[in-house]
């Protein structure tokens, strides 16, 4: 066995046996013995940056035979690292090949970090520093396999004494005041908003990234009329930039597409240049351009009411159509007359 073999052989054993944190902490120790073998000095605890450093290091190591990938812009950064270009700005996750051992000791990882969570959670989690193909099904797998998928309740005194959960009784309810209800109501909803524009900005965002690059590929297709956009603003955070709906296209005199004039969410209608508009994917239909389809189905109800009327409709009886002919025939005879 070459030592180039061993070497590849400890590597493989390492990412086995131990999980992320720990693989990250044993390679910072190896690191700083090597530098204080050096002459440099190193001790005391761990910190940030040898953290840092053992995390690029794995990340190169893991990268080392990707050259491209289908639908994916990789560039490389100051630590030699592979990063993920995406159309956020300042979103630059960590590109892990699929199937490296290291993408499933992290993905579990983090799976813990967030006690347990689901699958959305934890693809959120991971999307945060790192880009992994196919991460929906790698995340499933490692949460079936987990073994400690047990929704642990809140430790409170009552817990560790009689062994169940406090409740509320009426007299406890019937004795709050009416205004500290209504304060923890409102408190309750502003909650409910701040983690529903949080989960929106780290999980709908980063999943509309990987679902464009599925379906565009490498077609970089501009935003048209009746398309759902967002304006950025480098002012704001993410969560807090404007959505609104493309009106009308601005055009250069050289015919070449230039901006857009946007309908926001407040009524107004604003341009921006095409560098400041982000695409949602997202097709508003117009009420004067009803689809064929919703054509088709609206004539054939309108015809099938009309022949369910005329099939439920009397037919006349022999005596009321004799008296209009003789009704008409007196009518002619007069006229002749």
């Amino acid at each position: 066995m070459t030592e180039i073999d061993r070497d590849q052989a400890m590597t493989d054993e390492m990412l086995r046996k131990f999980s992320y944190k720990k693989l990250l902490r044993v390679t910072a120790y190896m690191i700083r013995f090597m530098r204080n073998a050096k002459g440099e000095k190193w001790n005391g605890l761990l910190k940030t940056e040898e953290i840092l450093n053992a995390e690029r290091l794995w990340l190169r190591h893991v990268q080392r035979n990707v050259s491209a990938v289908p639908n994916v812009d990789l560039q490389k950064d100051k630590d030699d690292v592979l990063r993920v270009n995406s159309r956020i700005p300042g979103y630059r996750p960590a590109f892990i090949p699929r199937r490296c051992c290291l993408d499933r000791i992290l993905v579990s990882d983090i799976h813990e970090q967030i006690g347990h969570g689901g699958v959305s959670s934890t693809m959120a989690k991971v999307r945060e520093q790192f880009w992994i193909p196919q991460l929906r099904v790698l995340v499933k797998s490692v949460i079936h396999e987990c073994k400690e998928e047990i929704e642990h309740p809140i430790l409170t005194p009552n817990l560790l004494i009689h062994g169940t959960s406090a409740h509320f009784l009426e007299e406890d309810l019937e004795a709050l005041d009416e205004k500290d209800l209504i304060t923890k109501r409102i408190n309750f909803l502003k909650n409910c908003r701040q983690q529903l524009r949080k989960r929106w900005q780290t999980e709908y965002l980063h999943a509309l990234e990987e679902r464009h690059r599925k379906i565009v590929g490498k077609d970089k297709t501009l935003p048209s009329k009746g398309s759902v956009v967002m304006i950025t603003d480098n002012s704001k955070t993410k969560s807090k930039w404007q959505v609104g709906r493309i009106v009308d296209t601005i055009q250069g005199k050289d015919g070449v597409l230039r901006g857009y004039k946007i309908k926001t969410g407040t009524g107004y209608v604003v341009e921006r240049p095409i560098q400041l508009v982000c695409n949602l994917e997202i097709k508003v239909c117009k009420d004067n351009e009803p689809s064929k389809k919703r054509d088709h189905i609206e004539n054939k109800v309108v015809a099938d009411q009309s022949q369910d009327v005329e099939s439920k409709r009397r037919p006349q009886r022999k005596a009321k159509s004799a008296a209009i002919n003789v009704i008409k025939g007196v009518s002619l005879n007069e006229l002749e007359d």
